[in-house]
């Protein structure tokens, strides 16, 4: 971890597993409550890593992560015949670094993009992708594996398949 995060490690110090704790009861999926996530104080692609490790069924969401789950929910959306992204699949994405095309928007179906400057977003976001992915890891091939790693393959193929997006023709 280098950066902003590093440098906020480093001036929490001591006080930052507490926080990172304190954070954990909000975003844990077993016992999230979408209502109190006001109350998550820091969250970005280096905090969610770190909430990954210490919580169950947590993914590290990251704007690759939000622009795959954009994508899969845009194919949902267009399938079942809605006008538009409905704001519990209205998952986040961020371009990253480089020409990378990571927006999942496309006619109708819009997603908005992920900021670090609204921890209570991402930190929704992060909660509703681990509600997604937990139901989702049993599936297909995902299926076939033990249980505990199930969730993380699934997390992986989306940091793939979020690394730029195929556009649809």
């Amino acid at each position: 971890m280098t950066g902003r995060n590093e440098r906020t490690l480093r001036r929490l110090g001591g006080d930052a597993l507490p926080e990172f704790l304190a954070d954990g009861r909000l975003l844990d999926p077993a016992r999230a409550d979408m209502s109190k996530l006001d109350g998550v104080r820091r969250m970005n692609s280096g905090w969610t890593k770190i909430q990954a490790l210490l919580l169950d069924g947590f993914p590290m969401y990251d704007g690759r992560v939000g622009a795959a789950l954009g994508c899969l929910a845009r194919l949902h959306c267009a399938d079942a015949g809605l006008d538009a992204v409905p704001e519990p699949l209205r998952f986040r994405w961020h371009p990253g670094k480089g020409a990378h095309d990571r927006d999942p928007s496309t006619g109708p179906f819009r997603f908005p993009m992920l900021s670090a400057a609204s921890p209570r977003r991402w930190a929704e976001c992060n909660v509703r992708a681990a509600w997604v992915l937990g139901e989702l890891a049993g599936e297909g091939r995902f299926g076939a594996l033990p249980p505990r790693r199930r969730p993380r393959a699934l997390e992986a193929a989306l940091f793939m398949i979020g690394y730029e997006l195929p556009r649809p023709d």
